[in-house]
């Protein structure tokens, strides 16, 4: 029983780690508009940091779900 569940896991773990993929490409892309820009304005400028952390802890998670399968 325990190897039917199995293979169920690793599907659940492969799916998380495209969708975290996915959201960490749109926040890579979203940085490197905003790094684009001249002059960020303070708001940006927070949206930039929140977005770096974001970013971070993404790759710290996919990592962590890598090392499972």
């Amino acid at each position: 029983m325990h190897s039917l569940s199995a293979p169920v896991e690793n599907t659940d773990i492969a799916t998380q780690i495209t969708e975290l993929r996915q959201e960490h490409s749109a926040l890579k892309t979203r940085l490197e508009e905003l790094n684009a820009s001249l002059h960020l304005t303070p708001s940006e400028e927070l949206e930039v940091r929140q977005i770096k952390r974001q970013k971070l802890t993404m790759k710290d998670h996919i990592c962590a779900l890598e090392a499972q399968v």
